[in-house]
């Protein structure tokens, strides 16, 4: 009896030391070493098909951490392992490589199909909102893909040299889904290793401009202000999208040099405008990066580049979007902009749960209407209601506050004449003109800086 017990208790044990060194203690997945494993299994099988795997990244897994601690860091990625489980197939091994990452090998049956197949499922498992300490939190996610044949095999054994050859998507808006290639032929039309490591040469290539989309006053179409929109045209991709090159750039610390290049194209611009007759009004955004906002130089080089060109503070104006984590050290630099006189505008205002604490905490003197609220204006359904709704409330919590709004994406004169009935004043969007060149600008402002309303 004490012997039976004695070999139970050993084979229990020798369970627990097996499943510990094959898989993640936190979400229960598998681990990297059951990976290495499975992959040298099915590349050593019988089989001549390729072998697939998917790689995961969450974007802004460091940013939960560091607001709401490690805790809720942890309870996020079982509740990731949880919603990759409902994405793979049977036969399909799910694991945790560490931190944020996570792989998928597939089956046996393998091939591009099936690797986008199940990388756009994951995607979209991602893109619903996780529940963390009763806060609704929305995370970025990256897909790849990689096949490898047993030629190939060398590459798709080490799970991060597959990670860096598979091509990435973002779960966000503009995503259009997860993209694959092979070790022995990345893809370079979507490449992220090879655009993370051009986009840092950017710059000195010449490859980078600035383009000018107006901001006009509703009841007149006078010319306000501009946007300044950042451009990539790659020698060999084409144009960029910006949702793509540019987090590639606060990635690789490209951001900083660019941002202040930015910064300076569009007071030199602003400067030439503002010199115009009847043009001393104009004023200019520019996006902002919170990466930059770490930067404790950054604000000085603004304040640098203001004070070279000649242009008053106040003419300058950098937006901030919802996702700015609010760090003490960004609340800092943006409170020593708005001092300055530099003006600060919240973009994209009502996508965030967290909203109004931002109007409490930032020291905006702008908000700009999401375009998902202008689409449905003019409209006789519902989400036209609910969207009028939104916006005066946005109208009448501005006024109370003090802050000036502008409405974005205004596409068709129903739009425009339902945001006039609301009592916005300022929009930008198609209606009125796209982004234009700095010298389209100039000839807009010589002709009398007013642009017609009508599509």
């Amino acid at each position: 009896m004490l012997s039976s017990r004695f070999v139970g208790e050993r084979r229990r044990l020798e369970d627990e030391l097996r499943l510990q060194a094959t898989h993640d203690p936190l979400t229960g997945l598998a681990n990297r070493a059951l990976v290495r494993r499975v992959l040298a299994e099915r590349l050593a099988g019988p089989r001549t098909g390729p072998v697939g795997v998917l790689f995961c990244d969450l974007d802004e897994f460091k940013a939960v951490n560091d607001r709401l601690g490690h805790e809720a860091g942890d309870d996020l990625l079982c509740q990731v392992a949880e919603r990759l489980r409902e994405c793979i197939r049977p036969g399909d091994l799910l694991a945790r490589l560490g931190g944020d990452e996570f792989v998928v090998v597939l089956d046996d049956a393998a091939d591009r199909a099936a690797l986008a197949t199940v990388g756009d499922r994951m995607l979209t498992a991602l893109r619903r909102p996780f529940s963390l300490d009763g806060d609704l939190v929305r995370i970025g996610a990256s897909v790849g893909g990689a096949l490898g044949d047993r030629a190939g095999a060398a590459a798709v054994t080490r799970p991060a040299a597959g990670r860096d050859a598979a091509c990435t998507r973002r779960s966000g808006p503009a995503a259009d889904g997860c993209r694959c290639s092979t070790p022995r032929r990345p893809s370079g039309r979507c490449s992220g290793c090879r655009l993370r490591q051009e986009v840092q040469g950017a710059l000195a290539r010449a490859e980078l401009r600035v383009v000018f989309q107006p901001m006009v006053a509703l009841a007149n179409g006078r010319l306000e202000g501009v946007e300044a929109l950042l451009r990539w045209r790659h020698p060999g991709l084409g144009d960029v999208p910006p949702d793509v090159f540019v987090p590639l750039a606060e990635e690789t610390g490209a951001i900083g040099p660019i941002g202040d290049w930015v910064v300076e194209q569009t007071c030199i611009e602003l400067a030439r405008w503002r010199a115009l007759p009847d043009a001393d009004h104009l004023r200019a955004s520019v996006n902002l990066s919170a990466v930059q906002l770490e930067d404790p130089l950054f604000v000085d080089r603004v304040l640098a580049a203001v004070q070279r060109q000649g242009v008053p503070p106040g003419a300058l104006r950098l937006e901030v979007t919802e996702s700015l984590e609010k760090t003490a050290g960004q609340l800092a630099e943006l409170h020593r902009l708005r001092a300055a006189g530099v003006g600060l505008v919240l973009d994209d205002f009502g996508v965030s749960y967290s909203n109004l604490a931002h109007l409490r905490d930032l020291p905006i003197d702008t908000l700009k209407i999401d375009r998902s609220f202008v689409t449905e204006l003019g409209g006789s359904g519902g989400d036209a209601r609910l969207s009028a709704g939104i916006v005066r409330a946005v109208l009448a919590l501005s006024e109370a506050a003090g802050l000036t709004v502008i409405a974005e994406g205004v596409e068709t004169e129903q739009q425009r004449d339902a945001l006039l009935r609301l009592g916005c004043r300022t929009a930008q969007g198609w209606l009125f003109a796209p982004a234009v060149d700095a010298d389209a600008v100039t000839g807009l402002l010589v002709d009398g800086g007013m642009l017609a309303t009508s599509g």
